[in-house]
């Protein structure tokens, strides 16, 4: 009976992840958290296995929070236990996406929830490259002190993160162990 019934589960997650992440693409917010507090999986994508977005990418609750300009919904969905590192299906994280799109405080905050600052995949920009082109200097000066710039310059060596995802797939980031550069 336990095998069955956490089969059971693990199924209605699924269908409740997916069905709060649709109503969050909508903009149901207040649907989508009741359907995580009936059990979804709050890093569940709404797209099915396979699947390609249609949609710009808005594959998740943190980023449909973050396409309504929804700090609030944000916020919500970070203490719901989202990860600050999902990454959409269009090769960006939450962070990146904030800054792409000019939500400056979104950005602080994900910066204070622990999203992942230092990344590279190929063909993209890191977090700090993508707030300086985009003039976003109070979040380029957040990510700087994360990494421990200080005026002099680096307080200790920064590593980087090789980001593994697979453009085809939506799920959280996850990162490999750092990597440093040597000069020759």
């Amino acid at each position: 009976m336990t095998i069955l019934s956490n089969i059971f589960k693990r199924q209605m997650a699924t269908y409740y992840g997916r069905a709060a992440c649709k109503a969050a693409f909508y903009g149901d917010f207040d649907k989508a958290f009741s359907l995580i507090e009936k059990g979804g999986n709050i890093n569940m994508s709404r797209w099915m296995d396979g699947e390609r977005a249609e949609d710009n990418g808005e594959a998740n609750i943190g980023h449909s929070a973050l396409r309504h300009k929804n700090l609030e919904a944000l916020t919500r969905a970070l203490d719901a236990g989202l990860s600050p590192d999902f990454y959409s299906g269009y090769r960006s994280t939450l962070l990146k996406t904030a800054i792409e799109t000019n939500q400056r405080e979104a950005a602080l905050l994900l910066i204070d929830r622990g999203a992942t600052i230092v990344s590279y995949e190929e063909g993209t920009l890191t977090p700090l490259t993508t707030a300086r082109i985009h003039k976003m200097e109070d979040v380029a000066q957040a990510i700087e002190q994360k990494l421990g710039f200080t005026p002099e310059g680096l307080a200790e060596p920064a590593p980087v993160v090789v980001i593994d995802v697979k453009p085809e797939t939506s799920r959280p980031v996850k990162a490999l162990k750092p990597v440093t550069f040597r000069s020759k």
